[in-house]
């Protein structure tokens, strides 16, 4: 079987003349309790200022700072909106590409030349990489997001879980998750003047703003929330414990089949690192096609008085002798 995160990666499966059968449909899930909108205007005002950003309407990018993300186009939308005397600042959150994650490289001077030009230093800011994202959402007013081609963003999910208007290109699987007018905003890269005049509207009219954020993070909670995800399973038996936590067999009531479910030790489960490290290793391992390799399919959340919060990994239910015991027989080979 093939993981499909949106309608259109399913569709291109089919294209590429896998059978529908074959293709199941499991969406990115995000944390809705971490990413959570500022409880009131003052709340958000203390993380601005804690943050170290001014009063004024925060556009916010998240990402890797790289020419695949297209953070050129955001940062010219910006500086045009600017330079209209709207106020306002541009927040850059992520690691560029340069070892260990550093803002460095030709793209990444390019911008900042870009900035410089404008004379506009002042307004933009890059905080690299940040293990506390989800407060500069929270400080933020609204997100600008327009990669040339991406898969279903886990970012994306983020911001409007945190109730951010977003205006974002047409990308894979957006149509699963932005009402245009309703919940955000989506438009083609070539509408460039389009884009800005979105965004300038969003960083005058914080009326505009609070509507389409509260819409945007009522169908994430809806549709994408951990604790969503989770309701699909049912367990039915123990199978084994190892060093970060116990699995079991379950029965996706979803799809009516069985799937290995992973619980998370409690000290892993509260390390905003360790999650991270999670996340990724689930984009990594959805990409992964063998026979003996089980893949991941995503990060859940259970909540309940009686065992607390539960976090877990959904994974292929592959039948057979575990790596350990099929070591011990004997050295594996290269295509195994």
């Amino acid at each position: 079987r093939y993981i499909a995160t949106s309608r259109q990666i399913f569709e291109e499966f089919q294209e590429e003349g896998m059978s529908a059968e074959r293709i199941v449909r499991i969406p990115n899930g995000v944390d809705t309790e971490k990413f959570r909108p500022a409880a009131d205007p003052e709340e958000k005002a203390a993380l601005k200022a804690r943050l170290g950003l001014p009063p004024v309407p925060v556009a916010l990018f998240t990402g890797i700072v790289l020419a695949r993300k297209n953070v050129d186009f955001v940062v010219r939308v910006f500086l045009s909106i600017r330079r209209q005397g709207i106020p306002g600042h541009l927040l850059i959150v992520g690691p560029g590409e340069g070892p260990g994650g550093e803002l460095s490289g030709s793209y990444f001077d390019s911008l900042q030349a870009m900035i410089r030009e404008a004379g506009l230093e002042a307004d933009v800011t890059f905080t690299g990489r940040r293990p506390d994202v989800e407060d500069y959402v929270r400080a933020s007013d609204l997100f600008l997001f327009a990669p040339r081609k991406e898969g279903m963003p886990n970012v994306l999910l983020e911001a409007m879980a945190g109730g951010l208007p977003c205006v974002v290109s047409r990308i894979s699987g957006i149509e699963d998750v932005i009402e245009p007018g309703v919940n955000g905003y989506v438009l083609d890269i070539a509408q460039e003047d389009r884009f800005m005049q979105v965004a300038a509207d969003l960083m005058q009219d914080g009326d505009l703003r609070a509507r389409i954020g509260a819409k945007a993070r009522k169908d994430i909670q809806k549709r994408y929330s951990l604790d969503v995800i989770a309701d699909r399973y049912v367990v039915e038996g123990f199978i084994a414990r190892g060093g970060m936590g116990e699995v079991y067999r379950v029965l996706d009531r979803e799809l009516g089949e069985r799937a290995a479910l992973k619980t998370i030790l409690p000290r892993s489960d509260r390390d905003p690192l360790s999650l991270d490290r999670f996340r990724r290793e689930i984009q990594l391992a959805r990409k992964v096609s063998h026979p003996n390799v089980c893949r991941i399919f995503d990060l859940g959340r259970h909540d309940d008085e009686s065992s607390g919060n539960v976090v877990f990994l959904t994974m292929e239910l592959l039948q057979g002798t575990s790596l350990r015991a099929r070591l011990t027989q004997r050295p594996m080979e290269p295509d195994e």
